[in-house]
C-alpha cells in the first residue's frame, strides 16, 4: 500500500512542478509583477495579456495579428480574443467587415455579459458609424457646393 501512495504522491508533485515551470519562466518576461497577482489567472496569462497590450500600443497590425493568432490556437473560443480579431479584421476591406461582424456576434453569444466584449463591440460600432458618416459627408458637401 505504501509504494502505491508513494507513487501517487510523486506523480502529483511531478505534475505540480511541471505546471510551475512555465509560471517561473513567465515571471522573467513580465513588466509589472504586481498586476499578475491582481487577477486569479496566473503570471503566464498576464504575460499573454501584456503581449496583446504591447501589440495594440505599437500600432503594428501584423504584430497584433501574430499575437492574436498564437493566442487563438491555445484558446479558440476566447470571446475577448474573438473581439480583438474582429477589430483587426475591420481594416481588411469589405470582406473583413463581414468577418468582423460574425466574430463579434460569436463573442457576444459566448459571453453575453462580459464587459470587455461589450466594450470592444461598442468601440467597433462607433468606429463603423464614424466611417459611414465620413463617407457620406464629402458627398453632401459636394452637393451643397453645386
Amino acid at each position: 500500500m505504501k509504494p502505491v501512495l508513494l507513487c501517487i504522491g510523486l506523480l502529483v508533485m511531478g505534475i505540480g512542478v511541471w505546471r510551475l515551470i512555465p509560471e517561473l519562466d513567465a515571471i522573467n518576461r513580465i513588466d509589472d509583477v504586481s498586476s499578475a497577482f491582481e487577477n486569479a489567472d496566473g503570471i503566464r496569462a498576464e504575460v499573454q495579456s501584456q503581449d496583446i497590450r504591447n501589440a495594440i500600443l505599437s500600432g503594428r497590425r501584423d504584430q497584433l495579428d501574430d499575437v492574436i493568432a498564437t493566442r487563438l490556437e491555445d484558446a479558440p473560443f476566447d470571446p475577448v480574443l474573438m473581439s480583438l480579431e474582429a477589430v483587426a479584421q475591420m481594416s481588411s476591406g469589405a470582406g473583413g467587415m463581414q468577418i468582423s461582424a460574425e466574430l463579434l456576434d460569436r463573442a457576444q453569444a459566448i459571453a453575453p455579459y462580459d464587459r470587455r466584449v461589450q466594450a470592444i463591440r461598442r468601440v467597433v460600432q462607433v468606429r463603423l458609424q464614424g466611417q459611414q458618416s465620413e463617407e457620406l459627408q464629402p458627398a453632401e458637401q459636394g452637393r451643397a457646393a453645386k
